[in-house]
């Protein structure tokens, strides 16, 4: 059983609310970890990236393309990418 499961986020997540808060955490989280805690962080947000952030959103944030978003170099780019169409999105 896959730890998405295990934690019953099998389902793509489309609340720009909750996302906005979701991404914002970690990546304030992220910002303020030394390098080993980075890579843990860095690892949960691409797999939720990948298993959970509706498809329309993941599109929008990676210019069409459907793969690739928060990979290694570019996570911290992604993720803020990520948090200001959310913010764009959610002070409509």
């Amino acid at each position: 059983m896959s730890l998405v499961a295990l934690c019953g986020m099998d389902k793509k997540i489309s609340d720009t609310i909750y996302l906005q808060s979701y991404f914002e955490e970690k990546y304030e989280f992220w910002y303020t970890s030394k390098p080993k805690e980075r890579q843990l962080i860095e690892d949960i947000v691409i797999k939720f990236v990948d298993n959970n952030l509706a498809d329309t959103i993941y599109l929008q944030v990676n210019n069409g393309l459907a793969s690739g978003l928060c990979s290694y170099p570019h996570f911290e780019e992604d993720l803020k990418k990520i948090i200001i169409l959310l913010r764009k999105i959610n002070s409509k």
